[in-house]
């Protein structure tokens, strides 16, 4: 028997479960939270410590920022309360330990 992979949390030690199928992300072009494009994505949550991801991003947008149809999606969306915004700006990773336990 096969068993779907999810995501991981480390400080648990367990596979993430979805918590909501077909959310929508926000994806901003930088740190002063300029809207820039809209995802579909799927919440997941670890089921001992309540940490939530977002993964399972769409291939394609659903639309850009210089779309006609774009602020008119972007407010649907939040009414609907399905609106999560994430900032555009890349951070670097820390320095990797080499502990996993």
């Amino acid at each position: 028997m096969t068993i779907e992979i999810l995501p991981c949390c480390v400080d648990c030690k367990t596979s993430y479960l979805p918590f909501k199928n077909d959310i929508v992300v926000l994806e901003t072009m930088d740190n002063k939270m300029q809207p820039y494009k809209l995802w579909c994505a799927d919440l997941l949550k670890c089921p001992d410590c309540g940490s939530r991801i977002i993964t399972g991003f769409g291939k394609k947008e659903i639309s850009e920022h210089y779309k006609p149809d774009f602020y008119k999606l972007l407010d649907k969306y939040e009414t609907m309360g399905v609106l999560f915004t994430i900032s555009g700006e890349r951070g670097a990773l820390e320095q990797w330990d080499r502990v996993t336990n």
